[in-house]
């Protein structure tokens, strides 16, 4: 999934993302890439598992000025 937005808020809830790979581009952010210019983003209750790519197995996140947060999710056999 790719997540790119400005002065607006992202949030991930009860999402489920198991076995995704990036094999080619940036490669990077296997199951979420999240980019953000002045947006705070949420990722509650998400499972995380078994997810590659060169960076960022799970979750990339490129922000400025931004912050994400994450809460009870779990990142399980992820890989880079």
């Amino acid at each position: 999934m790719y997540i790119l937005q400005d002065n607006d808020r992202a949030t991930l809830d009860h999402s489920h993302f198991v076995e995704n790979a990036v094999l080619s581009g940036t490669s990077e952010g296997g199951a979420v890439y999240l980019s953000s210019d002045n947006a705070d983003s949420t990722i509650a209750f998400c499972v995380f598992e078994g997810n590659m790519a060169s960076a960022g197995g799970a979750l990339f996140a490129y922000f400025s000025n931004d912050k994400v947060t994450i809460d009870h999710s779990n990142f399980t056999s992820n890989s880079v």
